[in-house]
């Protein structure tokens, strides 16, 4: 986690601004940092639905991005593999109700969650490997451009 603090050529701190305001905002960087964005964000699409997330979320987490320099196409596709993984998990999996629904009766809401499972987990293996190699989603984009 890289730290901007305001220092001088000569390493020392700005003008104006003492070492107790330089350590607040270096210890308010780290517990920003220290809240993982995209576990904080799945947690939040278990209970609202995508759209909802996005409009309450992204006009916040965008400029966070951008000031840590991170690709903004890699960052919405890691939003859109989180949204979609929060709509098969439990409690609310509104994929999972809406399969439930259509085949009423003859497959329980339990035996679909189970079912579930092997797509939940290639998706995480999927979100795994576009955090660990962003190339994967930037392949195209930057093929393109």
């Amino acid at each position: 986690l890289a730290v901007a603090v305001p220092v001088n050529e000569g390493g020392k701190v700005a003008p104006g601004e003492s070492r107790l305001l330089v350590r607040d905002r270096i210890e308010r960087q780290r517990r920003i940092g220290d809240d993982p964005c995209p576990i904080a964000l799945r947690n939040r699409a278990v209970f609202l639905d995508p759209l909802g997330i996005m409009v309450l979320t992204l006009p916040f987490l965008i400029p966070m991005v951008e000031g840590y320099g991170l690709n903004l196409i890699w960052f919405g596709v890691i939003i859109v593999k989180l949204l979609e993984i929060s709509l098969i998990t439990p409690p609310v999996g509104l994929n999972v109700f809406v399969i439930g629904s259509v085949v009423r009766g003859q497959v329980s809401v339990g035996e679909i969650f189970m079912g579930v499972t092997r797509f939940l987990l290639a998706d995480l293996l999927v979100l795994a490997a576009i955090i660990a190699f962003p190339i994967i989603s930037l392949l195209l984009p930057n093929t393109s451009f």
